[in-house]
């Protein structure tokens, strides 16, 4: 058996006000036999659902535009659910800024960092951890030799997907780690990943600029400083002072 949205609305005001709960009152509001009243009453099953909205039908899908349906709030049978995707499928991370000037030893530096990336900070990822095997390395070479040899099948694969093509390589799950999205995985720094909004930036443009040009901003890449010129020899030390006569003060 099953209520219309307008019999349920005046079932649970009425119990709301303390109503008298006859069976005849109940079946004459709500236009049901007195038996089915009685089951509703008692907390008898009014469908065959265990979850979500009772009263919903089972293909009823809201519009997130609109609003649920009023005799629907809770929507579809199974309840609401939260949206599954891969890492890579999200577009969003491929967003290229309108000038790639983030190089891996910008993103090296932050994830070292102990107020930002965090990653080498007691118990967590620096020398001789064994947090989840996996060590960042103050080195920016071992740290992605490291990253990129990390993976978890269940997050997709490879931590940083150092593949041969564009399409690999955006198969990686770093950005949305340390971003702290859904498909990333427990976030890290914990515990909910980057913190500043700036450092989130700086991460997810590296990344869209690197899965189309990685040897332009993969490792040893970027503004090191110019390097120093010779350096000049010493000018040569004065000569000593003549001595003094003998006998002199």
């Amino acid at each position: 058996m099953s209520l219309t949205p307008g019999a349920l609305r005046r079932l649970r005001a009425w119990s709301r006000m303390g109503a008298p709960r006859s069976r005849a009152v109940w079946s004459g509001l709500l236009g049901i036999t007195a038996a089915a009243a009685a089951a509703l009453l008692a907390g008898g099953p009014t469908t065959g659902c265990s979850v979500g909205d009772q009263f919903c039908p089972g293909n009823f899908n809201p519009n997130p535009l609109s609003g649920k349906d009023e005799g629907c709030p809770y929507g579809d049978v199974g309840g609401p659910k939260l949206p599954v995707t891969n890492c890579f499928e999200d577009n969003r991370l491929l967003q290229k800024p309108a000038e790639c000037n983030v190089h891996w030893k910008d993103v090296h530096a932050m994830l070292i960092d102990t107020a930002r990336g965090q990653c080498t900070n007691g118990g967590c990822h620096g020398q001789g951890s064994t947090s989840a095997s996996l060590e960042v390395d103050l080195d920016e070479t071992k740290a992605w030799d490291a990253l990129t040899a990390y993976s978890i099948e269940a997050r997709g694969g490879a931590y940083i997907n150092n593949g041969p093509d564009e399409n690999t390589r955006r198969q990686s799950w770093f950005v949305c780690n340390l971003r702290g999205i859904l498909s990333g995985g427990s976030p890290m720094p914990k515990p909910n990943g980057l913190a500043t909004a700036a450092d989130r930036e700086l991460l997810q443009n590296w990344f869209a600029c690197w899965v189309e040009d990685p040897t332009g901003f993969g490792p040893g890449t970027g503004n090191y400083g110019g390097g120093g010129g010779t350096p000049g020899e010493g000018g040569a030390g004065g000569a000593g002072g003549a001595g003094g006569a003998d006998g002199s003060m």
